[in-house]
């Protein structure tokens, strides 16, 4: 069932399939929270070219019912997050539960480069991104009735080659589909984005720079306004994180990125990576990473 307030979210969606230029990296926070009696809380400021960000929104309404949201996109870390929760609680004075909801999504856009020098390629060679999403959604209320709590995550990878002979690249898509009622979820899925950089038997005549663009999308719908009639919520944690691994490059090449800063950081301790997180006074621009030889198979 869909609201009002998860249209930001999905006209958003449908606005970042948009074409990249050449040297991008952007990130992007949308959320929206409201509670019944009061008005939406929203922070959209649409794609800026900034290293880290954090959001949040909140909403609370009488009798306690509230919605919030807080989201962070770290470039230096290659790591997106979102989470919060939601509430309805009873009001006396019109003998009924009042309803919360929130929607939001989270977006890092980078433009990774390699330099592959002229000469014969016999082999096939590729630029590898693992990635792992975890997190989790958990509801609370009646398990009959009309209670019609949910909540709900979707991610959206891909690494394109956008430049150079290469072929195209993956995508990856998962939706968790709407945990209701007394349900819960728990979400840990590696994923590989694999593009290529030239097919066995190239001969390049001159060094040749290879751009591939990556694009990662994290976002939330939560509804609690649907049930008058019981005590419910929902809660969406994914504050551990949409998180890129590492850039795995052929041995002896590095790679670039246009942020600068793109996975210029060590990873977060598990007790820390929380949203939140106090900005970071990013290093350097410009830094040159040393290539990761790709795993074996």
């Amino acid at each position: 069932m869909k609201t009002a307030s998860q249209l930001p979210a999905l006209l958003l969606l449908a606005a970042l399939g948009c074409t990249a230029h050449a040297g991008e990296f952007r990130t992007l926070a949308a959320l929206e929270a409201s509670a019944s009696g009061s008005p939406g809380d929203v922070a959209n400021r649409g794609y800026l070219e900034e290293a880290l960000r954090i959001d949040s929104v909140h909403a609370a309404g009488p009798a306690g019912n509230s919605a919030s949201l807080a989201s962070r996109v770290d470039f230096a870390r290659g790591a997106l997050a979102i989470g919060g929760d939601s509430n309805n609680a009873y009001a006396a004075a019109e003998d009924r539960y009042l309803g919360a909801n929130a929607t939001g999504v989270v977006a890092l856009r980078e433009t990774l480069s390699v330099v592959l020098p002229a000469g014969f390629y016999a082999d096939a060679l590729s630029v590898r991104v693992p990635t792992r999403v975890t997190g989790s959604i958990a509801t609370s209320g009646p398990a009959e009735g009309l209670n019609f709590v949910n909540g709900l995550v979707r991610w959206d990878l891909s690494l394109f080659n956008i430049s150079g002979a290469g072929g195209p690249g993956t995508s990856h898509t998962n939706d968790t589909g709407f945990v209701s009622r007394t349900d819960s979820i728990a979400v840990n899925e590696l994923v590989d984005l694999v593009a290529e950089l030239v097919p066995a038997g190239t001969d390049l005549a001159v060094d040749t720079t290879f751009e591939f663009q990556l694009d990662a999308q994290l976002w939330v719908i939560r509804n609690e306004s649907f049930s008058p009639f019981a005590p419910n919520s929902t809660d969406v944690d994914f504050a551990s994180t949409l998180r890129f691994l590492a850039v795995e490059t052929p041995f002896g090449l590095s790679y670039d990125s246009a942020s600068g800063v793109f996975l210029s950081a060590v990873p977060l301790p598990p007790a820390i990576a929380v949203l939140g997180l106090p900005v970071l006074v990013l290093a350097r621009a410009g830094v040159r990473r040393r290539a990761v030889r790709p795993a074996a198979g």
